[in-house]
């Protein structure tokens, strides 16, 4: 009977983590000689609005690519369909990401960085 309660719960838990409709990637890139912490979300439903991502609750600069600095209030919301991978910089020696939070029109959702 333990055997079938553990099958049944480790499903479940199978089955929770497999709706989420984001998958984070978390890794380092070069950007004009400079390493920066890149986080990148691979979309896993048809369509969804990113309002905005916030790292260490709002506490950490952000990249964008072009040589502008920018604060998560500056996020304007944004359309994606599967398969995309919207992703954020976060500025070299601005903070070590702890935490992220994505918002979305489906909910937001967030991970614990180790």
């Amino acid at each position: 009977m333990k055997k079938l309660i553990l099958i049944i719960l480790i499903f479940n838990l199978n089955l929770f983590a497999g709706n989420l409709p984001l998958k984070l990637k978390m890794y380092t890139t070069t950007v004009d000689y400079w390493s920066y912490t890149k986080f990148e979300a691979t979309v896993l439903v048809d369509s969804i609005t990113i309002k905005k991502f916030i790292v260490n609750r709002g506490r950490c600069t952000l990249y964008d690519g072009f040589e502008r600095v920018y604060k998560l209030t500056h996020q304007t919301p944004s359309k994606y369909r599967y398969g995309s991978r919207p992703s954020i910089l976060i500025k070299p020696l601005s903070c070590k990401p702890l935490e992220i939070t994505i918002e979305t029109d489906q909910g937001n959702f967030s991970w614990d960085i180790n």
